[in-house]
């Protein structure tokens, strides 16, 4: 019994000293490897450092030589389209003619496959130019230490013996909480209060804006205390999902709070961020003032352009302006092209406001749904152009889709897709007012899908592009627009014998549904379309 003992004191002992020597060989294992971490990020971030100065620094070379003259063309209006029809209701007594019908041009305007723009160098490796890089753990002088079995460390090895309890402090009196002052510039943009570290370092001034000067303030902008500015931005960018043209705003917004009344200096600023955040732009200066110019391949109305390279730039200042420009012209590495359509609507924190809609021929079908003054704000001042897929593939708002798409699966649900089709469109027939453009807004304008359900009165394209959106994301059905000279309906692919007017597209058949034509079933052409030639326009 006594060598039975003997053996087990003997095992527990081997046991006891391989644990602690194991529990010190992890110990340096994690300072190791946290110092070859620290090591890593502090190589990668002089990595990045290097290639930023380098190539911030051969643009502001370039930036010293002559600049490109060019002539601005004068911005074109919005095309004034014939007055649309007012919304046709169709006689129950009448007996329609269904057949094949005319269709003209094709026009595929999908969203072109461009790479999201990135930062010439990773947020995470722009936040670390400005983040102090931690210090490697320092080896232990103690090898006992954190050896304690109670896991809280210990006094020169002795984890055995009892700490004395500490005294209790004194109650203090409980003084009111001081108000932690908010660092940088606060400012308004689409109604919400935006925050970024801007601060009095920041700020620059331009002696003029002649090539040299600007060049100088370009390696200004290019020290390293922006780039926790542009890793800001950038993060509002993909927190809010900014599109491009929404991120260009809000840097415009920024640079006009931060440098008010030095228009230059704010388009300087806001140019560097953009052409820092990875996309096309360019600066041109005309009468001593600096203005920014975005690339577009469609047509964008209200802005002045100047074509550079075979495209058309346009100024983004509201105001138009003509004349001569001197242009910066160089590309920046890693540019790519601005995107003017919208991958996902941004969000904003704004007040929501609230409308209720009510089928009138299924009063049944009724919703309140909500949707951001902010995001209205924001799409009144998107620029207008001459595609249709800019609103269409735009979607709706995560506010307007909570309150409008459950009542609507409700409806449709076990029905087969023609049912579920003349459900969706008989709600956008008669859950809407009818107005024209000109009559609610005093000119031409397409509304994105949450303005359609925000303001009290919309038109044909409005109730047509609303309907696409609701038949590509309930249904899951492919739709295509009808551009008619003064009308705008659509075309949902259904292949196979469905009665009602239709055309065969890429071996499909698409079948008529027009939201304006109020009581039409699915398939049935306003009268006066029935034989008009119309362009198709796919989404």
């Amino acid at each position: 019994m006594e060598n039975i003992s003997r053996v087990f004191i003997s095992v527990l002992f081997s046991v006891l000293i391989i644990s602690e020597t194991s529990a010190q060989t992890f110990d340096e294992y994690k300072r190791q490897q946290q110092a070859k971490y620290n090591n890593y990020v502090q190589q990668k971030t002089e990595e990045y450092r290097a290639y930023r100065d380098r190539v911030n620094a051969e643009y502001a070379d370039y930036m010293r030589k002559a600049w490109t003259r060019e002539e601005a063309q004068p911005a074109q209006a919005m095309p004034k389209r014939p007055e649309p029809p007012k919304p046709v209701v169709r006689n129950p007594m009448d007996m329609p003619k269904f057949g094949a019908i005319p269709f003209g041009e094709v026009r595929d305007l999908k969203l072109p496959d461009v790479p999201k723009p990135e930062p010439i160098i990773p947020i995470d490796e722009l936040e670390q130019l400005v983040i102090s890089v931690p210090e490697p753990v320092k080896p232990n002088d103690n090898p006992n230490e954190n050896l304690n079995p109670n896991g809280n460390g210990n006094d020169n090895g002795k984890s055995n013996e009892p700490k004395p309890e500490p005294k209790p402090k004194p109650k203090e009196e409980q003084k009111p909480k001081e108000e932690v002052k908010q660092e940088g510039l606060t400012f308004k943009w689409c109604g919400q209060t935006w925050q970024v570290p801007l601060e009095k370092q920041h700020s620059f001034r331009l002696k003029s804006t002649s090539e040299a000067d600007v060049a100088d303030a370009w390696k200004t902008l290019s020290g390293v205390k922006y780039a926790g500015v542009i890793a800001a931005c950038l993060k509002i960018r993909n927190v809010h999902q900014l599109p491009d043209w929404g991120y260009l705003r809000f840097l415009d917004a920024m640079a006009e709070a931060f440098l008010p009344g030095m228009q230059s200096e704010a388009r300087l600023l806001e140019m560097f961020i953009l052409v820092q955040s990875g996309y096309q732009v360019r600066i041109a200066r005309s009468e001593g003032r600096l203005f920014l110019l975005v690339p577009s391949n469609g047509e964008i109305y209200g802005y002045s352009f100047l074509r550079i390279g075979g495209r058309k730039f346009y100024v983004t200042d509201k105001r138009e302006k003509t004349g001569s420009f001197h242009v910066f012209e160089r590309d920046f590495p890693r540019e790519q092209p601005f995107v003017w359509h919208i991958r996902k609507l941004p969000i904003f924190s704004s007040g929501i406001v609230t409308r209720t809609l009510q089928s009138k021929r299924n009063p049944e079908m009724r919703t309140t749904v909500g949707i951001s003054k902010g995001l209205v704000e924001f799409m009144n001042g998107y620029p207008k152009c001459n595609d249709w897929n800019l609103y269409a593939l735009a979607s709706l708002s995560k506010e307007a889709k909570d309150g409008l798409y459950p009542v609507l699966r409700q409806r449709i649900e076990g029905k087969d897709r023609t049912d579920a089709l003349e459900t969706l469109l008989s709600f956008v027939q008669t859950a809407f007012d009818y107005k024209t453009d000109g009559e609610q807004f005093g000119e031409e304008r397409p509304l994105f899908g949450d303005e359609t359900l925000y303001y009290p009165y919309c038109d044909c394209e409005d109730r047509a592009i609303l309907f696409s959106i609701l038949v590509r994301e309930l249904l899951s059905m492919d739709v295509v627009l009808l551009n008619y000279p003064e009308h705008l309906a659509t075309a949902v692919r259904m292949d196979g014998e469905v009665k009602g007017d239709y055309f065969e597209l890429d071996g499909h058949r698409y079948v008529v549904c027009d939201p304006t034509y109020i009581g039409a079933h699915v398939g049935e052409s306003m009268p006066d379309y029935k034989d008009a030639v119309a362009t198709i326009v796919r989404i």
